[in-house]
């Protein structure tokens, strides 16, 4: 088996308050890396969900806009229509 060597050594208490303050230092360092990281994530996301449904209104727009071409279209195929037939009415 291999021997474990335990050595002591002394620290005063302005020491001991240095080495904690590192140790709370590197722990909050971390944790805060952490929630910058979340919250980044969550910006991401509420961005590309904005965006999602920007996207989603255009294409709403879009397609209610082709429906009006195409209804005057229609209507002026109809009234080309009705203007030719009433010229072959008084044409006869």
């Amino acid at each position: 088996m291999s021997q474990i060597v335990a050595k002591y050594f002394t620290v005063n208490e302005s020491q001991y308050a240095e080495l904690i303050s590192q140790v709370r230092t590197v722990e909050f360092d971390k944790e805060l890396h952490e929630r910058i990281k979340q919250e980044l994530t969550l910006v991401e996301q509420k961005a590309l969900n904005e965006q999602q449904a920007k996207l989603a209104q255009k294409d709403q727009e879009i397609a209610q806009l082709q429906s009006q071409i195409n209804n005057f279209d229609t209507e002026k195929n109809w009234l080309r229509k009705r203007s030719e037939s009433k010229l072959l009415v008084k044409a006869c």
